[in-house]
């Protein structure tokens, strides 16, 4: 995702003779030194899809982190 955004960000600024950032701070890292914490993350991130509505219900499969934790 990085690289598409930064060769898009290139593309943009080129094109409009602009020299400054398109996107800043969009993504960040952090270290998850704990279950319970990565557990949390885990229960955010997956119903993503149904909040942003590119869903209509949220699928666990047998292959989702989701899946793993909760059997």
């Amino acid at each position: 995702m990085r690289r598409l955004l930064t060769s898009y960000a290139v593309w943009f600024n080129r094109s409009r003779e602009r020299h400054v950032h398109l996107f800043q701070n969009r993504f960040k890292s952090i270290l998850c030194r704990e279950d319970s914490y990565l557990l949390g993350l885990v229960r955010y991130i997956h119903p993503n899809p149904l909040r942003a509505g590119l869903a209509r219900e949220l699928e666990v499969s047998k292959s989702s982190l989701l899946y793993m934790i909760h059997s």
